[in-house]
């Protein structure tokens, strides 16, 4: 068997098994610090919504995740979270669509956070 040089798993196909359901929230360990607080992850790739879940369980933080920016301007309408992480292309309505609910609803006084940072980044046409 000659040996192969390389990354070890070019050519091979990896696979996991990811929850069935499309809101899956990594609990925190039993006996951890309270966490510092809430994120919700918007996010319609599987494996995305594991890989940020569980670096943000890392750092001690709680997590949430949505699966379409529809859900998350509905969410977002009813409880509160520390900060939003926004996929920007996602089925039903695209992040920045979202995000532009979700800012029109604070400023009608709705429940979204008040405390935003606003990166100004913009696609070009919008």
């Amino acid at each position: 068997m000659a040996l192969r040089r390389g990354h070890p798993f070019r050519g091979k196909r990896m696979t996991s098994t990811l929850p069935s359901s499309p809101e899956y929230q990594v609990p925190l360990t039993t006996g951890a610090p309270p966490p510092k607080g809430r994120i919700l992850i918007a996010e319609d790739n599987p494996s995305n919504q594991l890989v940020a879940s569980y670096m943000l369980e890392s750092i001690r933080y709680a997590s949430e995740v949505v699966t379409t920016g529809a859900e998350a301007v509905e969410i977002l309408s009813r409880e509160s979270f520390d900060l939003v992480l926004m996929d920007c292309q996602m089925p039903e309505m695209d992040g920045f669509e979202a995000t532009e609910n979700i800012r029109k609803t604070e400023k009608e006084g709705g429940a979204a956070n008040p405390n935003h940072r606003d990166d100004g980044l913009r696609p070009q046409g919008r």
